[in-house]
């Protein structure tokens, strides 16, 4: 009797040890990592008022998708988040390394409210599969306006952004995007106000619609940076470089049209 329960509790023991590391062989193994890149998404259609975005069928900026970051089969898109207006962006989103998609949501003309919470047909005003790498930054820009033929195509850049130590502290780092869909080729020309010694520079030649120039450096100091298509400047900005810090400046906006939707500059910082 003795023995057959000794024997009865050898075979549970090792039963459980069984099940114990069967459980445990599909965890993670200590010391691995995600391989995650990040996305960052940037608003420039001028007509299009605020949008929302779907990544992988998460709202962008609804605390749930911030949680999981993950698609969820099935599932009815919410629009939780807060909308995404004209000129602003997400900052960038961590994601797992692979093919993911956005989806933009918007109003015909921008003036239609949002989609009710749960529709079950949202408009879909653009869309685009981005192939993320690990260790890896993109920005997408949406221009192009809605009622455009062929729909609104974003456009994917990796920013390849100078580390921090490759910039001295004399000198920042900028590139430029042109992104207004109806303004000819332009170029970029910087006048340093902050102190003499550069004067209608050119700092990016010839750039087409959709073209993102590669960044290049920039000595510090305030400028006038001027958007030139053929001989004339047809619109301005200032812009302050730091020392070892990247800026993006971007055209965009509508020729001929007016308010926010008008030709213009924006710039914002990299890193």
């Amino acid at each position: 009797m003795l023995k057959r329960t000794y024997l009865l509790c050898f075979i549970v023991s090792l039963t459980l040890s069984s099940l114990t590391v069967s459980a445990c062989s599909n965890l993670p193994t200590t010391g691995e990592t995600p391989e995650i890149g990040s996305i960052r998404i940037l608003h420039l259609s001028a007509n299009a008022g605020t949008v929302d975005l779907l990544l992988d069928n998460r709202v962008v900026g609804d605390t749930v998708f911030a949680f999981l970051n993950r698609s969820i089969p099935g599932t009815v898109p919410r629009f939780t988040g807060p909308p995404v207006s004209y000129l602003a962006n997400t900052g960038y989103i961590g994601v797992d390394a692979g093919t993911r998609n956005l989806k933009v949501f918007a109003a015909p003309g921008g003036v239609a409210a949002r989609p009710p919470l749960a529709s079950p047909d949202p408009r879909v005003i653009a869309q685009v599969d981005v192939n993320v790498a690990a260790r890896r930054a993109y920005t997408i820009f949406i221009s192009d306006t809605v009622g455009t033929p062929g729909g609104i195509q974003p456009k994917v850049v990796e920013d390849d952004v100078p580390s921090f130590p490759d910039l001295t502290v004399f000198r920042g780092s900028a590139r430029f995007g042109h992104f207004s869909p109806n303004a000819p080729a332009v170029r970029v020309l910087i006048t340093r106000t902050s102190s003499p010694g550069i004067t209608n520079q050119e700092l990016f030649g010839e750039t087409r619609y959709k073209e993102v120039r590669d960044f290049t450096p920039i000595d510090t100091g305030t400028y006038r940076v001027d958007i030139v298509a053929g001989g004339a400047t047809v619109t301005s900005t200032t812009l302050t470089v730091a020392p070892r810090r990247v800026y993006t400046i971007l055209a965009r906006g509508l020729v001929n049209a007016s308010g926010a939707a008008a030709l213009g500059v924006t710039s914002y910082l990299n890193n």
